[in-house]
């Protein structure tokens, strides 16, 4: 839906707007406390979409992001409707189970340059609304570009010379990645998730 039958996501408004609908639809489907965050760059008004799951608590909240816009109009099949496809899945999942935590799920805009770090950036007004609303987050995961899988062998390429020594060249995996200074409790919630724990 979002690389080929939608228009093309990148500043346009209006078609970020179709887009935002859209996923505003499918999330309320699974949750009632769906909403659009509205912010404004450069006098323009942009759209996160926010689906809410848990209840409300003093606990820190866990953040599921991905952003729906793409860079120059182009597709974005992968990057990044297929972020936003996994977000979409997790709103379905999240509605079949009762959760003792608060979990946000959030479309971002305006992620793709020229607005890629800066503060005009979908997730950078998201963050500033939760530090205002004094909401204290335990977990920040970025869906981005999760839709390529292949099996065959030096299929994986790396940024860095010498993550080919750690992971492997094969692009059949989701990697989860982090600022060192975070790699301890990636490295927990990695072997959360292949335990099968929650």
């Amino acid at each position: 839906m979002l690389s080929e039958t939608l228009p093309a996501r990148s500043d346009d408004v209006d078609k970020l707007d179709v887009s935002a609908a859209y996923i505003h639809q499918i999330f309320s489907q699974y949750s009632q406390n769906t909403a659009y965050q509205t912010f404004e760059v450069w006098g323009i008004p942009y759209k996160n979409v926010i689906a809410q799951f848990g209840p409300k608590t003093d606990q820190p909240i866990y953040v599921i992001g991905a952003h729906y816009d793409s860079y120059k109009g182009l597709s974005g099949a992968d990057d990044n409707a297929s972020g936003v496809a996994g977000l979409l899945e997790l709103a379905r999942l999240l509605s079949t189970h009762t959760l003792t935590r608060q979990v946000q799920l959030v479309a971002y805009a305006l992620e793709e340059p020229p607005y890629f770090r800066t503060d005009d950036m979908g997730s950078f007004h998201h963050a500033k609304q939760l530090k205002e609303h004094n909401i204290t987050v335990a977990l920040m995961l970025s869906l981005e570009m999760i839709g390529y899988f292949s099996d065959d062998a030096n299929s994986q390429t790396f940024p860095l010379p010498f993550l080919d020594q750690i992971y492997p060249n094969t692009g059949n995996f989701i990697a989860l990645v982090s600022a060192f200074e975070y790699f301890q409790d990636l490295n927990s919630y990695d072997k959360c998730m292949t335990s099968g724990r929650s």
